[in-house]
């Protein structure tokens, strides 16, 4: 489950970023470590610059702190918070939530 996970992990940062899975390098793509991640993992814990202070904050306001929370949320919501289309926010929880299956 690590591999699945660290994918889970690299396609919430690719995706609220902007890039494409291709476009992480063999060096990014080992260093998000994926061992830890559960969907009880909180959102300060996963790694990258997707969860900035101020989305963080965002996110709590509306009572998302852990990825369970994060893939159960309204899309529109998460796009507006993650500055991304509500598509590809829902795109987003939708790998998010398999590989936590």
């Amino acid at each position: 489950m690590p591999f699945r996970t660290s994918l889970a992990i690299a396609l919430v940062t690719v995706l609220a970023v902007g890039a494409s899975p291709e476009a992480l390098t063999a060096q990014e793509k080992k260093a998000i470590p994926g061992d830890a991640f559960t969907p009880d993992t909180g959102l300060r814990e996963i790694p990258g610059d997707t969860f900035t202070p101020k989305r963080l904050r965002d996110f709590a306001g509306q009572g998302i702190d852990t990825a369970r929370d994060l893939v159960s949320a309204d899309p529109e919501l998460v796009g507006r918070i993650l500055e991304i289309d509500p598509d590809r926010a829902r795109q987003m929880q939708r790998k998010l939530r398999q590989s936590m299956r």
